[in-house]
């Protein structure tokens, strides 16, 4: 993950953090540019234990609390990713509106995705899923090596942005077309380099509502209301 936090890391600016919220399913950071996610991972994952500067986390810039990445504790990790995308993931950027999974239903042939993605998009699609508590017709985490390296369209969540596995399970797809998908997607075209081809992701357009949205708990579903889905392409 090194060189992946590496180059997400090396544009950031010193930008004022005005809010840190980690629900339950999705972490906020808010700063002048905008506000970033990242998805909460679950409190029994190892090595996740409490925050220990939660209250001062605000008195940080984001430079350092990008940081917050390269912890050992995913719940840091999380915040550090969610800092991260309130830098790239603003409304600044021009991008017009995009549902990644719309691109995924024109590719022809195999698709292996890590992790579950419910959707009309993928119906009647060859799709292969790779969970970590896989349902029947699933695959479970020891068969991502395997199912990649043998799939040409490759859809990996972005939650493995927090969970740490990104960076080896794009080296396993990057023989054939890979996106980068959810709303913790970092929008950032360094990434490009790496053997990335779409990124698919959320901008918020709505803060205050966001915050709202994320403390109480909501689903991707509830942030469709407080923003918009986008994606970037490689050239």
């Amino acid at each position: 993950m090194d060189r992946l936090f590496n180059i997400l890391l090396k544009d950031i600016t010193e930008e004022e953090v005005k809010h840190v919220i980690v629900g339950l399913n999705w972490t906020l950071v808010e700063t002048n540019l905008g506000a970033g996610l990242a998805y909460t991972p679950a409190k029994d994952l190892a090595g996740c234990y409490p925050i220990p500067d939660s209250g001062k986390l605000c008195n940080r810039s984001l430079t350092d609390l990008a940081k917050l990445v390269w912890s050992k504790n995913p719940l840091e990790r999380c915040i550090g990713m969610a800092g991260i995308n309130s830098f790239y993931n603003n409304t600044n950027k021009r991008i017009s509106s995009s549902n990644g999974l719309e691109i995924v239903s024109s590719w022809a042939g195999e698709i292996t995705c890590v992790g579950r993605f419910p959707s009309k998009f993928l119906q009647n699609k060859e799709v292969r899923v790779i969970e970590r508590e896989p349902l029947a017709g699933e695959f479970d985490e020891t068969q991502s090596r395997k199912l990649l390296k043998s799939s040409y369209y490759s859809v990996i969540t972005s939650s493995t942005f927090v969970n740490g596995t990104a960076a080896k399970l794009i080296s396993w797809g990057k023989h054939g077309k890979i996106m980068i998908l959810g709303p913790g997607t970092p929008l950032c075209g360094g990434l490009f380099n790496e053997g990335i081809n779409y990124l698919s992701g959320f901008v918020i357009r709505k803060k205050r509502e966001a915050r709202i949205v994320v403390s109480e708990g909501g689903a991707v579903k509830d942030l469709k209301e407080v923003g918009k889905m986008v994606v970037l392409e490689s050239n």
